[in-house]
């Protein structure tokens, strides 16, 4: 890729361009962000030199790849607005959460590239989880490229249209659920006298270290459950507790509900 450019440049947008610059995927003078607030583009213009635009049209004109970082109710007004400036073959590339290629297809024409995206928050600390849906005219090496732009903030996955609602419920959405969690063990840890800041110190690092754990040893998270739970002991009573109060039907039933409001998004 010789061009890209970035429109929105909130958290995940700036978690994007942070990626593409700090994992060398392209040199930062080849890139240009814009934002409707100008003062978030100038940020990541200071930090990491890439090139500021003032205005969508010129991040969109003739580059070779363009990735709308914006909400889904923005999407069909930037798209009317820098269609005619792009390229033949430029690659578009929306992170809008219910956006179908379908959609896009019909505010840009059935002859563009189109590359249907979902990451998730922890891309911008390079731990996020993003799922990659090209359409039909997305060459080969395209793909790969795509590929390795999102591996740069953590891991990234093809999946066919079909699975994005319920990826959105999943890794989109996810770390939500787990901050939640994350949130109810250190109150919980708190109501037993421990004090907030390293309630949270031990919630947090025991979340990530069993995530890790179940990653590096290819463990299936139901034997992990067994080891921890001894017969008779202190971890199989909190977990018959949870499974009593319905957190693992709660979690369920959240996840439908979220991949349902996507389809509607």
């Amino acid at each position: 890729m010789s061009r890209i450019g970035v429109i929105g440049c909130g958290k995940m947008g700036s978690a994007i361009v942070m990626g593409m610059v700090q994992h060398e995927y392209i040199e930062p003078e080849h890139i240009t962000v814009v934002d409707n607030h100008i003062e978030l583009a100038e940020r990541l213009g200071t930090s990491l030199n890439v090139c500021v635009g003032e205005d969508n049209l010129e991040a969109a004109r003739g580059v070779d790849m363009l990735i709308l970082a914006v909400k889904p109710q923005h999407i069909e007004a930037v798209l009317d607005e820098v269609e005619p400036v792009l390229a033949p073959g430029a690659l578009i590339i929306s992170i809008a959460a219910g956006v179908t290629l379908k959609r896009l297809a019909t505010l840009v024409g059935t002859s563009r590239k189109l590359v249907r995206v979902m990451p998730n928050l922890p891309a911008q600390v390079h731990a996020g989880m993003t799922a990659i849906t090209p359409n039909e005219l997305v060459q080969d090496l395209e793909v790969a490229s795509v590929l390795e732009l999102f591996e740069c903030m953590g891991d990234a996955v093809l999946v066919p249209e079909t699975y994005m609602d319920a990826v959105t419920a999943l890794s989109g959405s996810g770390p939500a659920y787990v901050c939640l969690f994350i949130e109810a063990m250190a109150d919980a840890a708190v109501l037993l006298g421990l004090p907030r800041d390293l309630a949270y110190r031990l919630a947090e690092q025991t979340v990530a270290g069993s995530a890790a754990y179940l990653q590096k040893t290819a463990t299936h998270p139901a034997v992990l459950k067994d080891e921890v739970a001894s017969p008779g002991g202190t971890t199989i009573a909190a977990l018959a507790e949870l499974e009593a109060r319905g957190l693992r039907s709660a979690v369920i039933e959240a996840m439908r509900v979220c991949a349902q409001r996507n389809q509607e998004l």
